[in-house]
């Protein structure tokens, strides 16, 4: 029985989906996001998601991660998602967490086995993926097309 998370991250928020592999079945435990708050400093708020992280991986007894990072090529890149980035890339290393990658789309794609055109299309709702229902926020099919893609690593 493996636990996997997937994570993406906005300016002002960080969702993140649960998956647990029993056998043969995948289940989705939980979808869900922290919201940063507005006012903290830059570094009480690194410090409150690496906090909040810690604890629902240590919760769920994640094994595995996959963090969708922001594209090289993003026309406006935002400074504070990239330190956010990069307190979630440090907190998996230095955890239990025995195998994590943070993907652009397309490495995304080659651990879920789709093509760039295929995954773009499950990111934007127009593909329902493997699920039934496949109505959630572009940030939370992400996350969970991450949590999928971790069970690959």
């Amino acid at each position: 029985m493996m636990v996997c998370i997937g994570l993406r991250a906005t300016p002002k928020e960080v969702y993140y989906s649960i998956i647990r592999e029993k056998e043969d079945e995948l289940e989705v435990e939980v979808i869900d996001k922290f919201i940063i708050p507005k006012a903290l400093s830059v570094p009480d708020k690194l410090s409150y998601i690496h906090t909040l992280l810690f604890t629902v991986i240590n919760e769920y007894s994640v094994e595995k991660a996959v963090l969708r990072r922001c594209e090289d090529n993003a026309q406006t890149k935002d400074t504070f998602r990239l330190y956010l980035e990069g307190v979630i890339q440090e907190l998996i290393s230095n955890c239990t967490i025995s195998k994590y990658d943070a993907c652009k789309l397309s490495e995304l794609g080659r651990l879920l086995g789709k093509k760039d055109k295929e995954l773009k299309q499950c990111v934007d709702g127009e593909n329902i993926f493997e699920f039934d229902n496949w109505s959630f926020k572009k940030e939370e099919r992400e996350s969970i097309l991450c949590a999928l893609a971790a069970i690959n690593l």
